[in-house]
């Protein structure tokens, strides 16, 4: 992992600042230094973050609906729930056997009943 980003003060030359600056568009000398040091951004890399950014609003958009459906087949509402819901939801979510720990087993256990194994710290 790379150091945390800082600030730095560099003299050069106005010309090369100039012309830095115009090559880097819009983002300015920010974009030219990181294109010199990490190569320039593919049209296929963009692509492919787009396709991630949209494939986790659907994973997300997923859990939020599952989520309902379980605070209705609880019969539970409100923000009160919310959050155990969401909980239940990303645990059934997942790929086998799951077990939540939590100090509230009884709200869990109403929203997943059988389906999640629910263990009170």
């Amino acid at each position: 992992m790379s150091a945390p980003p800082g600030r730095y003060t560099i003299t050069m030359p106005r010309d090369i600042a100039e012309s830095a600056k115009a090559r880097g568009g819009p983002s300015g000398l920010s974009a030219y230094v990181a294109d010199a040091e990490h190569g320039p951004v593919t049209d296929e890399e963009i692509q492919a973050l787009r396709d991630q950014l949209h494939q986790a609003r659907r994973q997300r958009a997923y859990g939020a609906r599952h989520a309902a459906e379980l605070l209705a087949d609880a019969g539970r509402h409100g923000h009160t729930y919310a959050i155990d819901a969401m909980l239940g939801a990303t645990a059934l979510a997942a790929t086998g056997p799951t077990t939540v720990l939590t100090s509230d087993p009884e709200d869990l256990t109403a929203l997943c009943g059988s389906r999640i194994t629910v263990i009170k710290v």
